[in-house]
């Protein structure tokens, strides 16, 4: 790797790379800031469960549509001239908004119903006649996220990546900027300002497309196209594993809320610091390379290994780290206000739990795009079908024996099942070269990574009680670890300035 590590760090790629980690990780402490607050005025009860349920709901019931737009927009988008290419975009507009509008019209009405199969543990423990409410309040956000993600799409699509990062900054300022001022009105202001900031995105973005001139609107009330036919067609495969993902939701979210007050807010909590890696560095990496395989599909198998060491030398560290001091993080991060020492706890060990796996989801994240590449998106179903089949059924059997921690190491095992048939076809079909080399190469520097994390929490554990300390050392020892695992890329970086 090391003869190619000049070509790996980029200028541009650093650039886009360390434009969009700051503007993500703004977001992402910005998201934090946010879920402490909601911690420390609600606590883990009633309203951070509903807040945590209504954030979902909207992306689980878009994410049909998401998937669709994210595995064949762009590479038909880049394979169509500047005229067809804008025909092309508007007709998806007007399906989309056809589409958004049938799912919220049918979510309205049946709500009641909704609420009873996804979390029927609700009934039980809550006024579920409010959240019927709140739920009919929120499901107008779906217009808002659609199109936030529309537009996005596009500008990715014409390599213009930073407004990717630029949503959670802005839906978070508006939450946590309630919070401060307006907590008092609870889970009904937190509806109605996500829907503003939604609208206040929308705006940004709209703005953003016409200065650049990237596109021009139109709306269609007939949309018969062949291309759209294709997409579909690709996408199909894709949004039967999207529907499977939603009945695993459903699951999940069954069986957490039949657990004790406060179980579906510590997973998401957990779950949000866990993802919080792959919203920083898996997303980016990922969304840098994939119009460049898409782009350039002859090279697609070189780029593919190049960011594929990246992803790695930058989520493993990071993500062992995190194991060895998630009680200190889940400390700094929520320890205030209505959370109690045994919420620490539980957070803490979910944390851990879940981990592992987003280490194999930010690889599988990245493998899916060059399937996207390779438009071969059938097998997918086989595969994500595999991983939420097994996903629910460890549910079942782990939540027993271990309760809520079981749905979080559930979760972990289907992705590392995932990740490890997506590997074995691409490989088979060729579509990328071994990786055997580079795997080997990383188990290498897993050993020291874990080593080195071991004793740093041991030395922290044992000799500091200052949190502010300890926070000092996770980051060290993040430092250091990223540093055994792009050693290689360093060197090449510095002999290559030295030289200049």
């Amino acid at each position: 790797m090391g003869s190619t590590g000049d070509k790996l760090m980029s200028k541009k790629f650093l650039k886009v790379f360390f434009s969009m980690s700051l503007l993500l990780i703004i977001g992402k402490l910005m998201g934090f800031a946010k879920s402490m607050l909601i911690a420390y005025h609600y606590g883990a009860g009633y309203i951070s469960d509903v807040i945590s349920f209504e954030d979902s709901l909207i992306n689980e019931l878009y994410s049909v549509f998401a998937t669709f737009l994210g595995c064949t927009f762009i590479p038909t988008y880049l394979s169509e001239n500047e005229n067809t290419r804008t025909e092309l975009t508007n007709k998806l507009l007007s399906a989309g908004i056809f589409f958004i509008s049938v799912i919220i019209l049918a979510a309205e009405l049946f709500a009641p119903q909704l609420l009873k199969i996804l979390v029927p543990g609700f009934f039980d423990i809550y006024d579920i006649s409010q959240m019927v409410i709140i739920t009919r309040i929120n499901l107008i956000n779906l217009f808002g996220i659609f199109l936030i993600n529309y537009l996005a799409t596009l500008l990715q699509a014409n390599k213009i990546y930073i407004f990717l990062a630029l949503e959670g900054v802005i839906s978070s300022l508006f939450i946590i900027l309630y919070l401060c001022f307006l907590w008092q009105y609870e889970i009904w202001g937190i509806v109605v300002t996500r829907i503003i900031s939604s609208a206040v995105i929308v705006g940004i973005l709209l703005t953003a497309v016409r200065t650049t001139k990237i596109h021009s609107f139109k709306m269609y009330t007939r949309i018969n196209d062949d291309r759209i036919k294709g997409m579909v067609k690709t996408a199909f495969p894709l949004l039967i594993v999207s529907v499977l993902y939603q009945m695993n939701y459903i699951v999940d979210k069954s069986m957490a809320s039949g657990f004790m007050s406060g179980s579906v807010a510590s997973l998401n909590y957990a779950n949000l610091l866990a993802t919080a890696l792959y919203g920083v560095v898996g997303y980016i990496i990922s969304t840098y390379a994939y119009p460049m395989m898409a782009e350039k599909s002859e090279d697609s198998k070189k780029v593919f290994n190049k960011y594929y060491y990246l992803l790695c030398g930058f989520v493993i560290p990071i993500a062992v780290a995190m194991c060895f001091f998630s009680k200190d993080i889940v400390a700094i991060v929520f320890g205030r206000g209505q959370i109690t020492s045994e919420n620490i706890q539980v957070i803490s060990l979910l944390l851990i739990c879940y981990l592992p796996g987003i280490i194999a989801y930010c690889i599988k994240n990245y493998l899916v795009k060059m399937f996207y590449v390779q438009k071969d998106t059938r097998v997918l179903v086989f595969i994500d079908s595999a991983g939420v089949l097994v996903n629910i059924g460890l549910n079942f059997i782990l939540a027993k024996f271990l309760g809520v921690y079981g749905l979080a190491i559930a979760t972990s095992i289907s992705y590392y099942i995932s990740m490890i048939l997506q590997f074995i076809i691409l490989t088979k079909r060729e579509y990328i070269v071994a990786t055997k080399g580079i795997n080997i190469r990383i188990m290498i520097m897993l050993i020291p990574t874990v080593l080195l994390s071991m004793l740093m929490s041991f030395v922290a554990v044992s000799y500091i009680e200052s949190q502010a300390l300890r926070l000092a050392i996770f980051m060290f020892t993040t430092c250091i670890g990223l540093i055994i695992f792009n050693i290689e890329s360093i060197r090449t970086l510095v002999v290559a300035s030295a030289k200049r």
